[in-house]
């Protein structure tokens, strides 16, 4: 875990799994695949940004 209940954080020999679960509709979550090396402090915060406007968009649908 990262901290936040809706983040976690699998490594692997290849990398990292991120999951992240979308704070305005809990069931959409984003699962991404990172390779060794990736900078998390970079990809959080675009991926968490991502993930909202995608969950907010569909929410208006």
């Amino acid at each position: 875990m990262l901290g936040e209940e809706s983040t976690a954080l699998v490594g692997t020999g290849a990398g990292f799994h991120l999951f992240l679960r979308a704070q305005a509709d809990p069931s959409d979550a984003l699962c991404c695949i990172l390779k060794l090396g990736s900078d998390l402090k970079i990809a959080m915060p675009v991926l968490r940004d991502c993930l909202e406007t995608i969950s907010k968009d569909g929410a208006a649908a």
